[in-house]
């Protein structure tokens, strides 16, 4: 190229790019909206990005109405998009809505039961999940013999040696190990669904439990039969590579006890005491033996167990799950056990400590395994008036709805019309967007103000689509879903297997797959990718379905 040529072509490249910091770009207009389905009389809401246009809804007959709307678009801070929400709420009677705004058209559904297939779907990856036992399922594909069998050898930190028989439960997410204190969690949350939803036909609840049972199980063996401790976890020393798992060969390993995963144990074995007694006398009495022998350990080591809180054992790298405090997850194992027992000395133990966890801090650290106090909260509002103190009950439910009064407030600054806020957008940020649904649903419960179900129901619509990455993210379900989440069964077979939840939009940029694709600039609800390398935003987890079951599963009719 001559010099006059390439100066010539220095000078329109910069011209472009002048024109490009003048002119910003336009992303087309779009529709995001809840990718399965809206409850024929429920409050709906889509959003709609783009300058203001005509908005057309048409039904089935083809009779098309224009929608008037006067609000003006939104600055969303989260996401850097200006939106319009747009009210749909006469849209009751079931069927296919066609939507048209500008350039965008996208079909709504109104049906009476739209969340029972994506539940049931949710509530069967447990069972792909299992952990020691040959999956043969027809409906997924999934298949391959038993797993993991020689679970697992003790850690030199764990003060013990040798070899411990704990296989069973389910694999904790897109890896193999087996942690304590996110099984716990996710087990209680399920028989929290479970309590909840009592018109369940009798096979259904024996299915669910069943499958709770399964994790019950393998948690039963990481008690420690002498001192009554939970050990933490069982993994590799470093994750395992993207095979089956039965040709994951690893030696794994068991970690030390630690008290949040021994008051997590004792928590939900008390927990599901009274609801295994319905079925199986033996068994409950079993776990209820086990979640006492659990709290008297915590008896005995008043302080956090190990001093600081669990930290991985320096050969370990893989996940930790560590939290510095144990106050939340003690206050859950005595309401529990007080519920299960009625022994005065839990709930004395409970109305002396649960003002030293404040429960409207919930919001500044994590809600969810790391945070069990809203579980606790929630058990002890639950027990039967003779049970409680007037005083304590009043003070709990007071904060319960401050914190939802809290939410809702958030929610009116969101340009999608959830509580979820800039810090929110981190790790499992759809799991966090599925337990504040879970608080406010309880909200709803004790005081039967539907605003709280309303913005429940919004954070479900979000999680099903109606967010600004315009993903389902549930796979196999909505015309677009995550699709290539970082599941090492997924992975390994190229089958993508329905009702797994990944992680969702995480704004710390935690694997390089996002680091390539993002910056600490691009605004927090979008940094997601449907990338099986992005470990940070796209990898399932238990506890993240386990909470999407519980807020999916309360807008679904079982009868």
């Amino acid at each position: 190229m001559s010099p006059k040529a390439f100066s010539l072509a220095r000078s329109l490249i910069s011209f472009i790019f002048l024109i490009f910091l003048i002119i910003p770009p336009c992303f087309g207009d779009k529709i995001y909206l809840d990718q399965i389905g809206y409850l024929p009389q429920s409050y709906k809401k889509v959003v709609v990005e783009g300058g203001r246009k005509k908005f057309f809804v048409s039904d089935e007959k083809g009779n098309k109405s224009e929608i008037e709307y006067k609000s003006l678009p939104a600055k969303d801070g989260d996401t850097g998009q200006e939106v319009f929400i747009i009210a749909l709420g006469h849209l009751n009677g079931p069927g296919k809505y066609s939507l048209a705004f500008g350039d965008a058209k996208k079909d709504l559904i109104v049906s009476q039961n739209p969340y029972q297939d994506v539940v049931n779907s949710a509530l069967h990856s447990f069972y792909l999940q299992r952990c020691g036992t040959a999956i043969h399922d027809e409906k997924s594909k999934m298949e391959h013999p038993a797993c993991h069998l020689e679970d697992a050898y003790f850690l030199a930190s764990a003060s013990k040696s040798g070899s411990f028989e704990t296989t069973g439960g389910w694999h904790d997410a897109g890896d193999y190990g087996k942690y304590s204190v996110p099984a716990a969690y996710t087990a209680s949350t399920l028989l929290l669904f479970y309590s909840l939803n009592k018109e369940m036909p009798e096979d259904a609840k024996e299915q669910i439990l069943a499958e709770i049972k399964y994790e019950l199980d393998w948690l039963l063996t990481m008690q420690d039969k002498g001192t009554g401790g939970v050990f933490h976890k069982v993994t590799p020393l470093n994750f395992s590579p993207f095979i089956m798992p039965d040709k994951d060969d690893s030696k794994r390993y068991i970690s030390p006890i630690s008290s949040t995963a021994t008051a997590d144990f004792a928590g939900v074995m008390a927990q599901a005491y009274p609801i295994y007694l319905q079925y199986d006398k033996a068994y409950a009495k079993k776990l209820l033996e086990a979640a006492v022998r659990a709290w008297n350990f915590l008896e005995t080591h008043p302080q956090i167990v190990p001093a600081g809180g669990f930290k991985n054992d320096p050969s370990v790298k893989t996940g930790e799950y560590g939290d510095n405090q144990d106050k939340d997850e003690r206050l859950f194992a005595a309401v529990e056990l007080y519920s299960a027992t009625r022994d005065k000395k839990y709930h004395d133990y409970f109305a002396k400590n649960y003002k030293d966890v404040n429960f409207l801090d919930i919001y500044r650290v994590d809600v969810g395994w790391p945070n069990l106090v809203h579980h606790a909260y929630i058990s002890y509002l639950l027990l039967p008036n003779d049970m409680v103190s007037p005083l304590v009950r009043k003070n709990i439910l007071n904060d319960l709805i401050k914190l939802s009064d809290f939410l809702v407030k958030a929610s009116l600054k969101s340009g999608f019309g959830v509580a979820m806020r800039r810090p929110d957008y981190r790790w499992g940020s759809n799991a966090l967007a599925m337990d504040y649904a879970k608080i406010l649903i309880y909200a709803y419960e004790f005081t039967r103000n539907m605003k709280y179900k309303n913005l429940a129901l919004e954070h479900l619509h979000y999680v099903l689509g109606k967010n600004a990455n315009d993903k389902c993210f549930v796979t196999g379900f909505g015309v677009n879903p995550s699709e290539h989440i970082h599941h090492r069964p997924s992975i390994a077979s190229a089958i993508s297997f329905a009702g797994f939840v990944p992680g969702g939009p995480n704004k710390n940029l935690q694997d390089p797959a996002v680091r390539a694709a993002f910056t600490s600039k691009t605004p927090p609800a979008v940094v997601y990718l449907d990338d099986k390398d992005s470990w940070s935003t796209n990898e399932n987890a238990i506890y993240y379905n386990a909470s999407f079951v519980f807020v999916a599963g309360y807008f679904v009719d079982f009868n």
